[in-house]
């Protein structure tokens, strides 16, 4: 029977999602692709359920956050691809002043700067930045994530900056990653190594997604 044709209650909904959950947990403690392949089918099989929960945009989050987890392992583009429209969808259903909007635009704004640096385009850079850009804006000044949002957009301009050559871009890149360790503490060793250098990464790919938020 397929589930997109059962009748299901939204209680039955977050039983199943539990159930995706576990998996996606599994494979983050196991790091077995089956596992993430479990998670991936359960979070599609939810989505084609006919139901109207308001928790939908948690859904399509979890599953797309699943997929780019996925793409990260096999560079599977088309799973890259789904990611982008399924956060697309997600962002629609956060509008403000939704506590979470934040959250979609940041990851929303990886995985465009990931398919950028996959395929060259341009537009997918120049998007990530836009959306960064309005992350930040929903951001406090202390708030937890705007170092790492910071950081990010740092990054896509200096990559841009690598395209066009346009200086602006390096200056402001330089600017925000200032701001960003601004908002990072100090890191101190009890036992100092004097052949080890302690350095905060400024990679992008330290934060592909943002999931502590549903």
């Amino acid at each position: 029977m397929l589930l997109s044709r059962v009748n299901i209650s939204d209680q039955d909904a977050s039983m199943l999602f539990a159930f995706a959950n576990g998996n996606d947990d599994e494979f983050k403690r196991s790091g077995k692709l089956p596992d993430l392949h479990s998670a991936i089918f359960l979070y599609q099989a939810l989505l084609r359920l006919p139901s109207r929960s308001p928790n939908r945009s948690d859904f399509l989050n979890k599953l797309a956050n699943a997929l780019d987890t996925r793409y990260s392992e096999t560079e599977q583009l088309d799973d890259l691809d789904e990611c982008i429209s399924l956060h697309r969808q997600a962002l629609v259903l956060r509008p403000l002043p939704h506590p979470n909007r934040s959250t979609t635009l940041i990851n929303l704004a990886n995985a465009v700067d990931g398919r950028f640096r996959q395929t060259g385009q341009l537009a997918d850079l120049d998007e990530a930045i836009s959306l960064n850009r309005e992350a930040l804006q929903l951001l406090l000044a202390y708030h937890f994530h705007r170092s790492m949002s910071l950081n990010n957009l740092a990054n896509s301009l200096d990559a841009r900056f690598s395209r066009t050559g346009e200086l602006v871009d390096v200056e402001d890149a330089i600017s925000l990653h200032r701001q960003a360790l601004a908002l990072r503490p100090a890191l101190i060793l009890i036992e100092p190594c004097p052949s080890v250098t302690l350095v905060m990464p400024l990679r992008r790919d330290i934060h592909r997604q943002v999931d502590l938020w549903m």
